[in-house]
């Protein structure tokens, strides 16, 4: 967690499902310029060029998921 986020309570961590298409990569790069720690949800598995330095900095995560199955907590967890 980041001083920033670990001062402000009004920043979170948020799953962003879809995360790595058009729509979803954009609301990913938004959340982390605001200060928001996301965990990007999507079946592909690998993140747009645009997402690479906010998972570099430790700002965004990905998790692979299959949206057949449940999610259960270990998988946002990591």
């Amino acid at each position: 967690m980041t001083e920033a986020r670990a001062q402000d309570p009004d920043l979170h961590t948020v799953a962003v499902a879809g995360g790595t298409g058009f729509v979803g990569s954009a609301i990913a790069a938004e959340l982390v310029r605001r200060g928001h720690h996301v965990v990007v949800l999507s079946h592909r598995g690998r993140l747009p060029d645009a997402l690479d330095q906010a998972e570099r900095s430790g700002s965004l995560e990905s998790r692979r998921v299959d949206a057949t199955k449940p999610l259960d907590a270990a998988t946002l967890d990591g």
